[in-house]
């Protein structure tokens, strides 16, 4: 019989825009989309939008089912892209992914820190399309049981730091987050 182990998958991604997120004030408590920091703002004169991230710690939380189809026996990647109004390629901003997983049941609770954080990047111009380094979450965040039965995941998203005299817009535009799939029926003798 053919199983997932058996099938070299090229890692999938899913993209979820900064629209999903939702601000999330310096004292954790959820605010809606435009009530407090961080807003949701046009880039530039694009006509399209992403959190605008004033301050340091300034940060934005999204919640979803996990698919069913994610293998939590491989590594999960968290790549944050992002754009900002600088054209001063010395500049740096530095970005923390947060993930929590729970099963069914499960007590919720912040997201915390990735085994592999991201690291400090700088612009390359002024509204750049630009991603992060790649965070990572050690396989075996769930177990397939878990998962098949229906997991929870939440995710926060912040700017954490960023240098002094970056005043120009600074603003996330979504979270990517890789995979390996598992489109196989489980074997979990292996």
């Amino acid at each position: 019989m053919i199983r997932d182990k058996n099938i070299e998958w090229k890692r999938e991604s899913l993209f979820i825009h900064a629209e999903q997120f939702v601000a999330v004030t310096a004292t954790a408590a959820h605010q809606t989309v435009g009530a407090g920091a961080p807003p949701l703002a046009e880039v530039s004169t694009f006509g399209y939008a992403g959190l605008l991230m004033e301050s340091a710690d300034d940060e934005g939380g999204y919640a979803m089912m996990v698919p069913k189809h994610w293998d939590p026996a491989e590594p999960l990647g968290f790549t944050v892209w992002w754009t900002s109004g600088s054209a001063t390629t010395d500049d740096s901003v530095t970005w923390l992914a947060l993930a929590k997983f729970f099963a069914e049941g499960a007590t919720l609770s912040a997201p915390a820190a990735l085994d592999t954080v991201i690291v400090a990047d700088d612009v390359t111009g002024a509204y750049d399309i630009q991603k992060s380094s790649r965070g990572i979450k050690n396989a075996n965040w769930l177990t397939h049981a878990q998962l098949d039965a229906g997991a929870f995941m939440a995710v926060n998203v912040e700017m954490a730091a960023f240098d002094v005299g970056l005043d120009e817009a600074k603003l996330f535009l979504g979270l990517e987050i890789d995979y390996m799939p598992r489109r196989c029926e489980p074997d979990y003798s292996s």
